[in-house]
């Protein structure tokens, strides 16, 4: 993020941002059951992030916005990931971008499967042979729409600079396959761990900020 204000005045406003997004999504977006959830990747655990239902919240998607655009490299031409996880994030970055970048982020969305239709494109939005990119996700578990969006990209030509994601659940070495999959020096970074969400939401519990869960998410 680039600023006519002193670094470490940024510096404070992120950290500032990024403790209010943490305090968000463990208000708003974690949930506990003694019954196992199905998670999309098909892992089952007891513990739940609907990531969707947080940043469908335009207050807490600016908050995202602003961390993730702190961390986007000034190389970045685009940002974007598998959809519909990263579709929100990806375009609130791009828009957050535009005060500070004399090229404003682009931002793009890949497909879970070629549309029957149209011109049958697996990404949507931006796509240019050689552009540097960013990838993000909201939940990374094993890691598998983050390389479904890797896959698409380097196939579109593109260069992928970085993989940033929003929680990383530290289950099935999500992360290590992703880095795996991109050059050595890619950076593959997430913002949070689902450990200090669920600690943030205890803490939130002890002084009565939010009451126990009992609902069960479907």
């Amino acid at each position: 993020m680039r600023s006519s204000i002193s670094q470490d005045v940024v510096d404070l406003i992120v950290e500032n941002d990024k403790a209010k997004l943490l305090a968000a999504l463990a208000k708003y977006a974690y949930s506990y059951s003694d019954i196992p959830f199905q998670l999309s990747s098909s892992a089952k655990s007891n513990e739940y992030l609907d990531c969707r239902a947080v940043l469908s919240r335009a207050e807490v998607l600016c908050l995202a916005a602003r961390v993730f655009l702190e961390k986007i490299y000034s190389e970045v031409e685009a940002i974007g990931g598998l959809t519909s996880g990263a579709d929100p994030i990806a375009i609130a970055v791009a828009q957050a971008s535009v005060p500070y970048r004399a090229l404003p982020l682009s931002w793009f969305s890949v497909r879970k499967g070629h549309k029957p239709h149209g011109a049958n494109r697996s990404i949507e939005g931006f796509t240019r042979t050689g552009a540097s990119i960013a990838i993000v996700d909201d939940v990374v578990t094993t890691g598998a729409s983050t390389l479904a969006a890797i896959r698409a990209c380097h196939d579109a030509g593109m260069f992928v600079s970085q993989v940033l994601v929003l929680v990383d659940r530290e289950m099935y070495e999500g992360m290590t396959t992703i880095r795996q999959a991109v050059n050595a020096e890619t950076p593959v970074e997430a913002i949070f761990t689902l450990k200090g969400i669920r600690a943030t939401f205890e803490e939130q519990r002890c002084v009565g900020v939010v009451p126990p869960i009992t609902q069960i998410i479907e």
